[in-house]
């Protein structure tokens, strides 16, 4: 881990970003959790960077002094990225002028030289105050702050990234260095403000806002614990704040010296972009907040050159949504425990059978890697893609029944995870109750034998004892979504259909 003081003097070294100075307000505008959702989203019809131009381009017109910036998760998600690898997103983000971006943890989903790749596309300064990347090929691509003057005012740009363990597949940041990022962001808007080298601090943040966890770093934890900064700019947990709704999460919270600090995030897929004035001449004012939904009504003011260049691309994401493998009998949503979760860990549990003779007990996908849902009618090739996006491969592993009972705590923590017909187990209190598989108490002392995916037979998604305890005995030759392709035709071509079991496998007990 870094040593705090080390990154507070080579802080003080970072390189410092000028701006002409005007006179007024200064308008942020912000973005996270893209994903690569290029053009609209259509259950909803919101979000799509031509949509999101028009609004960037017209607060350029009509104020004195803008900023845009992004909180991360730009890639992974949509076709755009499984096709072309972060070429777009990035290239989007230049013609866009985004000043400021920090990395979400699924840029690190191809691995660091990829990482690296995309980085030197993008035009965008990479603050990140709390990983350390000298020792991989992202060295020297990101820096820890940087400082912008308007009217006289040095505003503070820090970034800071989440936890990467239990959260990114550790071979994809390999080298890199984590510190913490609530003692770094304050250790160094506190130096900042101290040598008048600024009058305000902007945290820019992929923690997500997580309220009610708080043994994890956060935007609310960073607000309440700090001293020094004085705006979080957050994503990561997808949050829609927005104050003009009602019942909008709280995003307003108190710091040490009992000043308010306002903490924002627009949601996911760019459906949003938040809207923050601050006032030049007092910045111990309140920020303005606005949250603006990306939607139809900018849709004939769009730029003809910019939507010409996004068709280049568009094209082949259309071709494989054309390609049709298979029928759905109902439609179902994403990320939830639901009869789309069972689907695909049945589906997990009936590719896995096939790569060992011995009898599997039941499969788990996490919820969290099912990205888009299925609809009703017509599945095709792109939408599995985009449904199960990432790199991951099926796995058989072996497990005693202590690892795997903590395992279950752990999904039980989070309000289930995708588990296949034979698992039937309760939850209460954050706790997993009750675990029968196939009809039996779980055994503390059997070894299991388990269909997973290797992200978490590696620990990632805090599976942490799946990977000290299990071992990997199998493993396809494919990514998920090729076997899910392949599981799909093979169901057409008998004459089957997508039939999801509708039973609650994990249940929540009062």
């Amino acid at each position: 881990m870094m040593n705090i003081r080390t990154i507070i003097l080579s802080a003080i070294c970072a390189v410092a970003v000028s701006a002409p100075a005007y006179g007024g307000d200064l308008v942020i505008m912000h973005t996270n959790d893209t994903h690569g959702n290029m053009v609209p989203e259509h259950r909803k019809d919101l979000g799509g960077v031509e949509r999101r131009k028009v609004i960037i381009d017209s607060i350029r017109g009509a104020e004195r002094n803008t900023l845009l910036v992004d909180a991360g998760d730009d890639v992974q998600g949509f076709l755009y990225f499984t096709l072309y690898k972060g070429e777009v997103e990035y290239e989007a983000m230049n013609r866009l002028g985004y000043e400021f971006t920090v990395p979400g943890n699924h840029e690190f989903d191809n691995g660091l030289q990829a990482l690296a790749d995309n980085y030197r596309r993008l035009d965008a300064v990479k603050l990140c105050a709390n990983y350390d990347f000298s020792n991989t090929p992202v060295a020297g691509l990101t820096q820890q702050y940087a400082i912008k003057e308007y009217e006289g005012k040095r505003i503070a740009l820090i970034g800071v990234g989440c936890q990467p363990k239990g959260m990114i597949a550790p071979e994809c940041y390999c080298g890199m260095i984590y510190s913490d990022a609530v003692a770094v962001a304050d250790s160094i808007a506190g130096v900042l403000k101290s040598q008048n080298k600024a009058d305000y601090v902007i945290v820019i943040s992929h923690l997500g806002y997580e309220v009610d966890r708080p043994e994890l770093p956060s935007d609310s934890l960073l607000a309440v614990n700090s001293s020094n900064v004085d705006l979080i700019i957050g994503g990561h947990t997808h949050t829609v704040i927005d104050p003009s709704e009602p019942n909008h999460p709280r995003y307003v919270f108190k710091n040490r010296q009992g000043e308010d600090v306002l903490v924002a995030q627009a949601g996911k897929w760019g459906e949003y972009i938040g809207k923050i004035t601050i006032d030049l001449d007092d910045l111990h004012e309140l920020p303005g907040y606005e949250l603006m939904p990306v939607d139809s009504r900018y849709d004939n003011r769009c730029d003809a050159d910019f939507s010409s260049w996004l068709k280049r691309y568009s094209d082949g994401v259309e071709e494989l949504k054309r390609e049709v493998i298979g029928q759905s009998v109902a439609g179902y949503e994403a990320g939830e425990m639901n009869p789309l979760s069972n689907w695909v860990a049945d589906a997990v549990y009936d590719v896995a059978s096939r790569l060992v003779d011995e009898r599997i007990d039941f499969a788990v996908v996490n919820k969290g890697g099912i990205r888009q849902p299925l609809p009703k009618g017509d599945v095709s090739v792109g939408l599995v893609l985009t449904m199960l996006p990432f790199t991951n491969s099926v796995v058989v592993m072996r497990i005693d029944g202590k690892s795997l009972a903590e395992g279950f705590d752990v999904m039980a923590g989070r309000g289930g995870d995708a588990v296949s017909r034979q698992v039937s187990a309760g939850m209460k209190g954050g706790r997993a109750v009750d675990v029968k598989i196939d009809g039996k108490p779980l055994d503390p002392d059997k070894i299991y034998t388990v269909a997973t995916i290797d992200y978490l037979a590696n620990g990632g998604d805090n599976m942490s004892s799946f990977a000290s305890g299990g071992k990997v005995v199998a493993r396809s030759e494919e990514q998920l979504k090729n076997d899910i392709i392949k599981y799909i035709k093979n169901l057409t071509e008998q004459g089957g259909k997508i039939i999801p079991d509708v039973s609650e496998r994990m249940y929540k007990i009062k």
